[in-house]
C-alpha cells in the first residue's frame, strides 16, 4: 500500500532527525519523489476519462503523497514548501509532522469529517478509509460522536458502509433510532449517538450503509434491499422517520405481537407517532372470535378499508416482495385475499392503526379510526371507531382493546397481570349474548394455555366487572 509507508516509516524517521541522520532522511523523501512518479505514469491517469471513480482514486492518492512530501520537505526547504502547500489551502502553521502517519482530520463531502488512515489496494479501484467519522449535522439536539468504521468509499456516491456494533473513538457502543428510557419511560432520538441509558430499547432502528440525501437535508441510514429498516433524521427540523420491523418494549407473555410499518419522531416538539400493522396472537374461544367477526361484518355500514401505498409496503415487508405483488393481485381482483398468508392469520390483525406515545399516560394510545384486517381466519378488511391502549403501568405491560360495531355493540378485551380478560356489550335492543355465554360456559381448564419452559401463565376469562370498559371509554374519550 503506497500511503502506508509513510505511516510504517514514522517512527523510524524520527530515530534518523533524532541522531542526526541527514542523509537517510533525504534518501527517504527523494526514493518518495521517485515512487509516485512511477505511481502516476504506471496508473495512466490520462487513460481514465471512462472510469472518473478510478481516475479519481488516483488523482486524491498522488496528490496525498505531496502533501505528505512536502511536510518531510519543510525542515530543508521551508519557504519552497509553503508556496507548494497553497494548492492544498494550507498555511505554515497547518504543518504537522504527525499527520504524515495517515491521522489527518479532512472532510469527505460537504457533511462528514473524517480521521484515520486512507490505503489503496492495487486490487481495488477504491480507496479504503480507516478510521473514525462524524456527521456535519445543523441539529443540535443530536449529540455527534467519532463513529470507528472501515469501508471503501466512491467519491461520485459518498456512503458509509457501517461496522455491525458502532463504537466510537473512546469504545463507546453507539445506537440509531428511535429509543425508549427505560428509567422514566419517554421516547428520544439517537442517532450515531450514545444511548441516554445503555440499557434503553430501539423501537425502531437501522444499519448497514450511511449517506447523506442533499434533496431532502436529510441523513439516511438503510440496509442492503428496499426491505430492511430504513432510519432518516432530517437535520434542518431534527424530525426523524423510519419504516420497518417495530419493537414496541411491551412483554406480554403468551400473548404474541409483532408490530410493521412507520415511525415518526419530532425531537423538538417531543411526539411520536407509529402507523403499522399491529398482530396480536393469543389463546381465545375459536367460535367467539368467529361470532365477533360476524357481527362486524354484518354491522360494517360499507365502512370498506382502503388499501394504500403503506398497506402494500408493509405487506412486502412482512410476506416478502414476491409474495406481497401476488396477495395485492387478489385484493385488486377480490377485494380480499385469496388465501389468508399465515403472517396474518393470527387471533386479530389490525392492519392500519396510528399509535401515540404519551408521556404522561406512559402508554401507546391509537388515533383515528382502526382498520381491522381480520379476526382469527375471518377476513374482514374494514375500519372500525374504537381504541387501543399499549400501557406501562407500576412495572406491567397491559394492552386494552375497545371495538365498536356499525350496530353499537362493543367488543372489550384486556390483558393484564397473565389473563385476557373480554366482554361483549351489545345494544338494548339485541337479544344476541352468544359471545358472552360461550365465554362464560367454557371449561376453566380450556381457557388456559400450556405452560412451555421459561412462559409465564396465561388464561382467558368473561369479564364480569363491565365498569372496567366503562372506565377505560371515559378516560379514551378524555385523551380524545
Amino acid at each position: 500500500l503506497i500511503l502506508d509507508k509513510y505511516k510504517n516509516n514514522l517512527t523510524k524517521i524520527r530515530d534518523k532527525i533524532d541522531t542526526q541522520d541527514i542523509n537517510f532522511y533525504i534518501d527517504f523523501i527523494i526514493n518518495s519523489l521517485f515512487e509516485a512518479n512511477k505511481y502516476f505514469n504506471d496508473q495512466e491517469p490520462w487513460k481514465k476519462k471512462e472510469d472518473l471513480i478510478r481516475l479519481n482514486t488516483i488523482v486524491f492518492t498522488t496528490l496525498e503523497i505531496v502533501r505528505k512530501i512536502s511536510f518531510l520537505l519543510y525542515p530543508i526547504i521551508p519557504q519552497s514548501t509553503i508556496k507548494a502547500l497553497k494548492i492544498f489551502d494550507l498555511n505554515e502553521n497547518d504543518i504537522n509532522f504527525t499527520s504524515v502517519g495517515n491521522n489527518e482530520v479532512f472532510n469527505i463531502g460537504s457533511k462528514f469529517i473524517f480521521k484515520g488512515d486512507v490505503n489503496l489496494r492495487a486490487s481495488k479501484r477504491l480507496l479504503t478509509f480507516d478510521g473514525f467519522f462524524k456527521i456535519d449535522n445543523k441539529c443540535d439536539l443530536i449529540s455527534e460522536e467519532w463513529v470507528g468504521f472501515k469501508s471503501e468509499i466512491n467519491p461520485k456516491i459518498i456512503k458509509f458502509k457501517l461496522d455491525t456494533l458502532l463504537r466510537n473513538d473512546e469504545g463507546d457502543k453507539l445506537s440509531s433510532g428511535i429509543l425508549m428510557n427505560l428509567e422514566s419511560p419517554h421516547m428520544y432520538t439517537s442517532f450515531l449517538s450514545l444511548k441516554e441509558r445503555p440499557i434503553d430499547v430501539e423501537i425502531v432502528s437501522a444499519n448497514t450503509y450511511l449517506n447523506y440525501d442533499k434533496r431532502t437535508s436529510s441523513f439516511v441510514i438503510q440496509g442492503e434491499d428496499s426491505l430492511s429498516n430504513i432510519f432518516t433524521i432530517n437535520e434542518n427540523t431534527c424530525k426523524s422517520n423510519a419504516e420497518g420491523v417495530i419493537d414496541l418494549n411491551m412483554n406480554f407473555g403468551q400473548l404474541k405481537m409483532k408490530s410493521i410499518g412507520f415511525v415518526n419522531r419530532d425531537e423538538k416538539d417531543n411526539k411520536t407517532e407509529l402507523h403499522m400493522f399491529l398482530i396480536l396472537d393469543f389463546m381465545f374461544n375459536e367460535d367467539a372470535l368467529s361470532l365477533m367477526a360476524e357481527d362486524i361484518l354484518q354491522s360494517s355500514l360499507g365502512t370498506d378499508f382502503v388499501f394504500r401505498e403503506f398497506y402494500s409496503k408493509t405487506l412486502s415487508r412482512l410476506v416478502g416482495k414476491s409474495r406481497s405483488e401476488e396477495l395485492m393481485f387478489d385484493i385488486e381482483a377480490l377485494d380480499e385475499f385469496k388465501d389468508l398468508p399465515k403472517e396474518l392469520d393470527k387471533t386479530i390483525t389490525f392492519t392500519d392503526i396510528i399509535l401515540v406515545w404519551s408521556d404522561k399516560h406512559q402508554a401507546y394510545i391509537s388515533k383515528g379510526k382502526i382498520g381491522v384486517g381480520n379476526i382469527y381466519q375471518n377476513q374482514l378488511n374494514t375500519v372500525m371507531d374504537g381504541w387501543v391502549r399499549l400501557s406501562k403501568k407500576e412495572g406491567m405491560d397491559v394492552l386494552t382493546i375497545l371495538l365498536k360495531t356499525g350496530d353499537g355493540d362493543i367488543y372489550f378485551f384486556e390483558y393484564e397481570n397473565n389473563t385476557m380478560y373480554s366482554y361483549r356489550s351489545s345494544d338494548p335492543l339485541s337479544d344476541s349474548d352468544d359471545f358472552n355465554n360461550l365465554l362464560i360456559e367454557m371449561k376453566p381448564k380450556k381457557r388456559r394455555a400450556e405452560e412451555g419452559k421459561g412462559e409465564p401463565p396465561y388464561i382467558f376469562k368473561f369479564c364480569h366487572d363491565e365498569d372496567r370498559m366503562e372506565d377505560f371509554e371515559r378516560e379514551m374519550r378524555k385523551i380524545d
